[in-house]
């Protein structure tokens, strides 16, 4: 079998192209694969059956019906402009009423599928021909050509009963040499078919208003075979794909703030790439495809979070962010004269198991001031700032020191929070941890002493009583003596 041979397909121009390894670039906004070709380049006068020249074929020619005479090849082709006809034909051989021959190919039942030859039959039309039948494992599924349909002896696409609709009908007659183009769309089910005098100019991806269309009609095909009777011509077979050329564009996501990495509009052409964060900003490529370019690098930034940017990483422990925001109001009333840096941000997650923790880091571009606490808003357990009733209550209350461990470059912070736990904004464990929180700046405390201020000054007082204490016991003494003498 060839490794490579000559097509001819056209699309806007003329354009001659190779056919190499089964795909071809024919414009500069469209890729052709070829899934199966013959141009019928054999001996002149030989039967077909045990031909096996072209591409994309499970094996050679053979004969469909040992009931039938076998066609034949003819050394000369068809010509029609814009095909450039390569070797012989297939034709009709004088013997039985009916001529045909078979060839397989792998199944085809998906997508668009193109099937194109030129063709010449006679005036007649009935009896089962002249027509290229489909098959899939080995029933019939459609055909293309005529049996006694339409009321006259055109070009038709039938069914699987060999059966034409009146839209199915074209005008041109089956006596005309043509180039025969079928689109087979399997996702739509429908078959269009144009019957041209040439193939110049025509575009695949934008065709013309179609010769025939049969809606609800999409024969899928391992085999193709040929039923007709005297004359009959078929040359340049070609069952191939047209797929536009797609270069990557960067979608709405680009240019946004998003508190977390951005899943949706990445690209509103092509396909995107892993989305990487990095400090003030995320970015990644918008592949193409068919051989198209990639996208410039597509880039969005980090939220806004006080006054510099954050971002929310992915958690673990099967855990993922549903929202992330960054904001400057706070709720309920925070610590008197308290700054924050960041604002808060308000976090949910869910996906974890019911009751597990979870560790989720958020990236700052300014470092985490020295001194700032984590605080958290919402309900909390007893003893984090609240006693009894008032614990189910939103309050502010500081989170556990060992929950919140800020980076050694203080660009980053993780917390690390339970399903049910402290920093779960409802203290259900229900597979779901929201999680509204944010570093504080508090004033140092003027006039209220801490625990151990009060223990200075108590031992203080007790120093000095005991001083005094002392010096009276000193000078009743003092007294007592000089009365004596």
């Amino acid at each position: 079998m060839p490794t490579s041979f000559q097509c001819v397909l056209h699309r806007l121009v003329a354009t001659v192209c190779m056919f190499l390894a089964g795909t071809c670039s024919w414009a500069a906004n469209s890729v052709v694969t070829v899934l199966a070709a013959d141009s019928f380049s054999y001996p002149g006068n030989v039967a077909l059956p045990g031909q096996n020249g072209g591409t994309g074929w499970s094996g050679a020619w053979v004969s469909d019906s040992v009931s039938f005479t076998d066609f034949y090849t003819n050394a000369a082709s068809l010509a029609v402009t814009g095909v450039a006809s390569a070797g012989g034909r297939a034709v009709y051989r004088a013997g039985s009423q009916l001529n045909d021959a078979a060839r397989t190919l792998p199944l085809q039942n998906t997508g668009v599928v193109f099937v194109q030859f030129l063709a010449q039959f006679g005036t007649q039309s009935g009896g089962g021909t002249p027509n290229i039948r489909f098959s899939s494992s080995g029933a019939l599924t459609g055909a293309v050509g005529n049996n006694g349909a339409c009321g006259s002896a055109v070009y038709a696409i039938l069914n699987n009963n060999l059966q034409a609709i009146p839209a199915s009908c074209s005008a041109v007659t089956l006596a005309t040499l043509s180039a025969v183009v079928l689109r087979i769309d399997y996702t739509a089910n429908n078959t269009r078919m144009w019957v041209l005098p040439g193939l110049s100019g025509f575009d695949y991806l934008n065709p013309p208003t179609a010769s025939a269309e049969y809606d609800g009609l999409a024969p899928a095909f391992d085999r193709l075979s040929f039923y007709t009777r005297n004359p009959a011509n078929i040359d340049e077979l070609r069952i191939f794909r047209v797929d536009a050329v797609v270069d990557g564009e960067c979608g709405g996501a680009a240019g946004q703030a998003y508190a977390f990495a951005p899943t949706a509009q990445l690209c509103t052409q092509g396909t995107p790439s892993v989305v990487v964060s990095d400090p003030g900003k995320y970015s990644w490529v918008c592949s193409g495809s068919n051989g198209g370019a990639a996208s410039g690098t597509c880039e969005a930034n980090w939220a806004v979070a006080g006054t510099g940017t954050g971002s929310v990483a992915p958690p673990d422990n099967g855990w993922a962010v549903t929202s992330a925001t960054f904001s400057n109001t706070l709720p309920g009333s925070p610590p008197a004269n308290a700054s924050f840096p960041y604002g808060l941000v308000s976090l949910s997650l869910n996906g974890g198991a019911v009751g597990s923790a979870t560790s989720i880091t958020i990236h700052y571009t300014t470092p985490v001031p020295v001194g700032a606490v984590y605080m958290k808003y919402g309900k909390s357990p007893a003893g984090f700032n609240c006693s009894g009733a008032a614990c189910a209550q939103d309050h502010w209350y500081l989170m556990p020191e060992g929950q919140v461990v800020v980076a050694p470059d203080r660009y980053s912070a993780t917390l690390t929070i339970t399903d049910g736990g402290a920093g779960d904004d409802d203290l259900i464990a229900n597979g779901a941890i929201t999680d509204p929180g944010g570093f504080v700046l508090l004033p140092a405390a003027i006039g209220i002493p801490s625990l151990s201020q009060w223990a200075l000054f108590l031992t203080a007082i007790l120093m000095v009583l005991g001083s005094t204490h002392r010096l009276l016991i000193r000078d009743a003494r003092a007294e007592r003596l000089s009365c004596i003498r």
